[in-house]
């Protein structure tokens, strides 16, 4: 089997965290963080990551609750991967996201809380490690992908 190509996001109604992994190390890196807003539709932002880094497959991270049912996100999120599906033809996986954020914190410093300002979280990457997490969390739970 070929190696898969794996462009993460980790959707957020302002920030949408955007990494990229390959499957012969069950690696990913955090690539950048898009701004989730009306001004700029959101393919504009992320077909020119799909040409760049030429994914075999895009990966979201479905948001759920600790009891499994939906968040309050789950179906902005599903709007989303409507969106990827209805402009390109990769195989698009969902995979559960729950707590995720919270593991790049814990990676990064134990101190950093989650809470932090909106510009601090852009300028750390945290969605973006986020992303990346998604995706080797996948690769680690999945051994069709490896």
């Amino acid at each position: 089997m070929s190696s898969l190509r794996v462009l993460g996001f980790d959707f957020g109604t302002r920030m949408i965290g955007v990494a990229f992994g390959q499957s012969i190390t069950g690696t990913a890196q955090p690539l950048t963080v898009l701004i989730n807003n009306s001004q700029q539709p959101l393919w504009r932002q992320i077909e020119p990551l799909i040409l760049n880094w030429q994914p075999t497959h895009l990966l979201v991270g479905l948001p759920t609750n600790m009891d499994d049912s939906p968040s309050a996100i789950t179906q902005l999120t599903e709007q989303f991967i409507q969106h990827l599906r209805n402009h390109c033809d990769l195989e698009i996986v969902a995979i559960d996201e729950r707590l995720s954020t919270r593991a790049v914190y814990w990676q990064n410093d134990q101190t950093i809380k989650p809470e932090r300002s909106r510009k601090k979280r852009v300028t750390r990457s945290i969605d973006a490690q986020a992303a990346a997490i998604l995706i080797e969390d996948w690769f680690q739970t999945n051994p069709s992908s490896n």
